[in-house]
């Protein structure tokens, strides 16, 4: 591709072209779109908390004079009032710009930035033009005639399919399947198309699209028996603001309708439509997939959250009546959208530590009466799979979650984002919230003895038969490996006898240690944990049963004689006396 001759085009095209330029060379970049208080800023790149590089885009091509000058020196001073009064942390500041810097240029430009920082540099004509030679698809689109070929090539590939061979082997068509991938995303510097090809269910329903997070629209091709998906994907985080993509549809339920309800809480809170039926559609999608349609059925995503609205972390607490804290919890939010005329907000998540417990949160601005109505609601996922450590703090907040009480919703470590909503009723009966904490609390401790990760076990298959009987052997294991003594009765045990001695033997009044190797079983495994005594009180030959002559010595069986009290420890493999025998049977 020739090089642009960036003198020939209007400013407005420069500053235009080079935003979309870096945006697509730092995909998560931000264009600031030129106003008063702008701050010096034309594209805005995080880097990680509140530090961000900053790119001021100049369209001074030829001799850059003293009033050029000035005018940089404007946008650089404004920039760093801005950092400071925003409390913004600069990682680095470009000057962009289709002329390449003279001697003198470059020494004035130390001068000005000499107190900074943070990296400071010139970004001239050889980094301009090494930008619109890596993304020659955006000089094609704004500067010639890319637009016109890009919806004339998608449309004859559609139109022909793109395979050269259609009676070739599936694996033979790989190459085709490449060239038409690369014909359809070779002029569009806003927007990638991927393309999936299914076959349509045994009931003739279409499977589910494979979609990504960041795709913006779904368009179908479908026949009756496969279906053509194509997802249109954004470059770059400003693509819809340089192309955007409106659209207009009718949708109509039954007032009070499972479907009114879904629509209301689009149309208010920018929640997700599924699968709902649509008149009158049409569509200005890219790449030519837009067209109207009488009858539709519209699957829309929950719509863009505020800035900020993502993956930040909030705190629900539980309050008394009175203000005062009874427990809290972080949340990471997931999920966030907002109402088309943005007095609705929808946001989603799980706690940061188990995902066990899940929140939604709405809130409808009335300005009005200059209120703010609020809603939240709590549900609890399925614990199996999880880490019962991390599920601990999110179970004793689940049960502080109680009709006498208010919950509020903050900033992590900040204001509060609602006020105090009362709670409508328990969320977990008294009983299973006791239950749960001491499986969680035993399944932790027996964790800090075990290299293997435990996890919370599916109960229903594999402890549903003894359920609370193995939910007793894990408290008992967890009460052993904090050095408890546990305290108990017994009937039976088998007593290995030394080589030489007699089953008749009359044992006595004296007190019996037994040994043996002790583990738990969580799940489908069972963990090794140690040596386990157990001392009884006092012991007798049983004699009913017969000894078993076992290698060079008997094998008989004791009961106790007047006193059935035994008592269990956990001892270290290493400091066990005597050999592991058989414990005691309760």
């Amino acid at each position: 591709m020739a090089r642009v001759e960036w003198s020939r085009q209007s400013g407005d095209d420069v500053e235009a072209v080079l935003g979309i330029l870096l945006c697509r060379e730092h995909p998560s970049a931000t264009r600031v779109k030129p106003s008063v208080g702008d701050g010096g800023i034309d594209v805005w790149v995080p880097e990680g908390g509140d530090a961000a590089t900053v790119y001021q885009i100049k369209k001074y091509t030829g001799n850059i004079t003293a009033t050029r000058n000035g005018h940089i020196k404007e946008s650089w001073e404004t920039l760093l009032a801005y950092a400071e009064e925003n409390s913004i942390s600069l990682s680095a500041w470009y000057l962009v710009m289709p002329e390449n810097p003279t001697k003198e240029q470059l020494t004035w430009f130390g001068e000005l930035t000499e107190d900074a920082s943070f990296p400071c540099a010139w970004r001239g004509l050889d980094g301009v033009d090494g930008l619109a030679a890596k993304y020659p698809d955006v000089i094609d689109y704004y500067l010639r005639d890319g637009k016109e070929r890009l919806e004339e090539t998608v449309a004859r590939l559609l139109s022909i399919a793109g395979l050269k061979n259609p009676a070739a082997s599936p694996a033979t068509s790989i190459d085709s399947l490449r060239e038409l991938h690369a014909a359809l995303n070779q002029f569009d510097p806003h927007f990638q198309y991927n393309f999936s090809v299914q076959g349509l269910n045994a009931d003739g329903t279409y499977p589910p699209p494979q979609v990504t997070p960041t795709t913006i629209a779904s368009v179908r091709l479908t026949d009756n028996e496969r279906c053509v998906t194509f997802n249109i994907i954004p470059r770059f985080n400003e693509a819809l603001k340089e192309r955007p993509v409106p659209g207009s549809m009718t949708l109509a339920a039954m007032p009070g309708s499972p479907l009114h309800q879904q629509i209301d809480d689009w149309a208010k809170y920018g929640a997700p439509l599924q699968d709902v039926p649509a008149k009158n559609v049409s569509w200005d999608l890219p790449g030519g997939f837009g067209g109207s349609w009488e009858d539709a059925r519209v699957t829309v995503g929950a719509s863009k959250p505020l800035p900020g609205a993502l993956h930040e972390t909030i705190t629900l607490q539980v309050l008394e009546l009175d203000g005062s804290v009874v427990a809290s919890l972080d949340f990471v939010t997931e999920d966030a959208s907002s109402g088309a005329d943005k007095k609705g907000v929808r946001s989603a998540g799980h706690d940061t530590e188990s995902g066990l417990v899940r929140y939604e949160l709405r809130m409808l601005r009335d300005d009005d009466e200059n209120r703010v109505a609020a809603n939240l609601n709590l549900s609890v996922e399925e614990p199996t799979g999880r880490f019962p450590a991390d599920m601990l703090p999110s179970i004793r907040f689940l049960a502080a979650v109680r009709a006498s009480r208010q919950i509020q919703m903050f900033s992590r470590n900040g204001p509060a984002l609602t006020p105090p909503l009362p709670i409508p009723q328990q969320l977990i009966p008294d009983d299973q919230e006791k239950l749960w904490i001491m499986m969680c609390e035993s399944l932790a401790i027996i964790q800090q003895h075990v290299l293997e990760r435990i996890k919370f076990p599916d109960m229903m298959k594999y402890h549903a038969v003894n359920f609370m009987d193995d939910i007793e052997q894990w408290w008992q294991a967890a009460a052993l490996l904090r050095g408890e003594a546990l305290v108990g009765s017994w009937n039976s045990a088998v007593m290995h006898l030394s080589p030489g001695i007699e089953p008749s033997i009359e044992l006595g009044e004296t007190p019996a240690m037994f040994s043996a190797e002790y583990g738990v079983r969580i799940g489908p495994k069972t963990y090794q944990l140690g040596i386990v005594n157990a001392q009884a009180a006092s012991i007798q030959v049983n004699s009913a049963i017969s000894a078993v002559v076992h290698e060079d010595h008997f094998d008989v069986e004791v009961i106790p004689r007047d006193d059935r009290t035994a008592t269990m420890r956990l001892v270290g493999g290493a400091s066990a006396v005597g050999s592991p025998g058989a414990l005691p049977s309760s």
